[in-house]
C-alpha cells in the first residue's frame, strides 16, 4: 500500500517534470547554483581562518600588547576635575620605560619582553628629507 502510494506519488512527479521543463531547469540550476556559492563561501571562511591562525602562529598566539592612548577630550576634561577636587600631580601620557620594568616585576610569568617606541621624524640626507617612522627596541 505505501509503496504503490510511493509511485503513484513518484509518477505524478515525473508527469508534472516533463510537463513543465523550463521550470525544472530553471529550479534545477537554481539549488545548484545556491549549493555552490554556500559552498564557496565555507571554503572562504575556513581559508581566511587558517590563514589568520598562520598568521598568528607565526608572531605568537600568547603574545600581550599594551599600548598608551592619547585621552579624548571628555576623558582630559575628568582629569582635570579630578586633579582640580584631589590636588594631586597630572599623570604624564605614554609608558616609559621604567613602566616596564615595574610589569616585569609585578608579572613573574613574563617569559620575555620587548619595549618599543616609536615616533614620527624627518630624515635627510643630500639636500633630501623625507617624513618617516622611526622604531626602537630594546632586546628581550
Amino acid at each position: 500500500m505505501l509503496r504503490s502510494r510511493f509511485l503513484i506519488n513518484l509518477l505524478i512527479a515525473l508527469e508534472a517534470i516533463r510537463a513543465n521543463r523550463l521550470r525544472a531547469l530553471l529550479t534545477t540550476l537554481g539549488v545548484v547554483f545556491g549549493v555552490a556559492s554556500l559552498v564557496a563561501m565555507l571554503a572562504i571562511g575556513r581559508g581566511t581562518q587558517s590563514e589568520i591562525m598562520s598568521q598568528m602562529a607565526l608572531i605568537g598566539s600568547n603574545n600581550i600588547v599594551i599600548k598608551a592612548q592619547k585621552k579624548s577630550e571628555q576623558g582630559l576634561e575628568k582629569e582635570k576635575a579630578f586633579l582640580k577636587k584631589n590636588t594631586q600631580t597630572p599623570r604624564s601620557p605614554g609608558l616609559r620605560l621604567a613602566d616596564w620594568h615595574s610589569l616585569a616585576q609585578i608579572l613573574p610569568n613574563i617569559v620575555a619582553g620587548s619595549p618599543e617606541v616609536a615616533m614620527s621624524v624627518q630624515i635627510s640626507r643630500n639636500d633630501k628629507s623625507m617624513p618617516t617612522e622611526l622604531v626602537g627596541v630594546e632586546s628581550a
